[in-house]
């Protein structure tokens, strides 16, 4: 955009020079160069990734460490919090709302439950969770957070990975649980027949799970793999706005090439009209020497003209110089190479 404006005034010094028709090429480059930078800008905008960390961020949940709740969302026991399966199936009130909300879910523990070791080797230290109030939670989703980051090989996340760790997921949720696996729409392991809820006791018919509830319309019902989802779309869309980005500035670098070369010309051609003089037309070959009767106009034909007048008076004394003329001829015959 800058040498766009450079354009412009190199254009305003030269007016007095420039042809109508280099001012209008030169208004029209950059006018064009505007219009790029313009779009440039917001395709710049778009390729930034903040909107695809946030919905990463939205899903995952609170950050680990943080004395955030890990909801809001006000419940009365685990399992209305994480759902029941069974006899009167219910999604659980905070089933899906985030990736920490279903950890503790499924690996929590409480009064009821207070087994440490439940999902794989962690081993909970912090105090059981108090369901009411969700007491607790922040310090054992930072115990699982932590675990996790120590098991996973992924140093950049692309939209790739997040789409085939929803594919898992789905189809974890859709093998089955309980009794003849007969349970799904759910993570984690339910008993029997999974009446009395993901209440988190080694029971009949309970179990150490979420229950998200079959899914309807186009929206997932697990809401964190559907924001994982539109991370992965936004990233695309940045990708894609990243590589006409770099297209623009390809082409805003070529038409400020074009208006300098535009600029250059028009400067040049007050100096190529320094052939004519006067009103009167400059011989363009030698042959025309001899209509030449000023010193002068004979001398600015030079070397294709030769004044041979003993004085700078007028005169019938401008005359084709033959050596300039001959070296003209050969050029002429090889191509005009020299």
């Amino acid at each position: 955009a800058q040498n766009s404006k450079d354009g412009q005034g190199l254009s305003a010094n030269k007016r007095g020079d420039f042809s109508d028709t280099a001012r209008q090429a030169l208004e029209e480059q950059a006018q064009a160069v505007l219009q790029l930078a313009t779009e440039l800008r917001a395709e710049l905008l778009k390729a930034k990734a903040d909107t695809a960390q946030k919905l990463l961020r939205q899903a995952v949940g609170p950050a680990a460490g943080e004395q955030t709740k890990v909801t809001t969302t006000t419940v009365a026991s685990r399992a209305a919090a994480c759902g029941k399966s069974g006899s009167g199936a219910a999604k659980g009130e905070i089933a899906g709302e985030s990736i920490a909300a279903d950890f503790l879910c499924i690996c929590g523990k409480d009064t009821d439950k207070n087994q440490a070791a439940v999902c794989g080797t962690v081993s909970l230290s912090a105090n059981e969770i108090t369901w009411s109030n969700v007491a607790n939670a922040a310090a054992q989703w930072k115990e699982l957070h932590d675990a996790c980051k120590k098991h996973s090989k992924l140093r950049v996340t692309t939209s790739a990975d997040l789409r085939a760790a929803v594919n898992a997921v789905l189809q974890a949720a859709a093998s089955g649980s309980g009794t003849n696996k007969a349970k799904t729409y759910m993570l984690g392991a339910a008993i029997g027949t999974g009446n009395s809820g993901c209440d988190g006791i080694a029971g009949n018919n309970g179990g150490c799970c979420v229950y998200y509830g079959e899914q309807k319309g186009d929206q997932l019902a697990i809401n964190w793999a559907q924001k994982m989802l539109d991370a992965a779309d936004s990233m695309e869309k940045a990708q894609e706005a990243a590589k006409k980005a770099f297209r623009l500035a390809e082409n805003i670098q070529k038409l400020n090439k074009t208006m300098s070369t535009i600029a250059l010309m028009a400067a040049a051609a007050p100096k190529q009209a320094a052939n004519v003089a006067g009103g009167t037309a400059l011989p363009q070959n030698a042959d025309q020497c001899e209509e030449l009767t000023k010193s002068a106009e004979c001398r600015k034909k030079s070397p294709i003209c030769k004044w041979q007048g003993t004085d700078d008076k007028d005169g019938p004394h401008c005359k084709s110089n033959e050596t300039a003329e001959e070296q003209q001829d050969t050029q002429a015959g090889t191509g005009g190479t020299k």
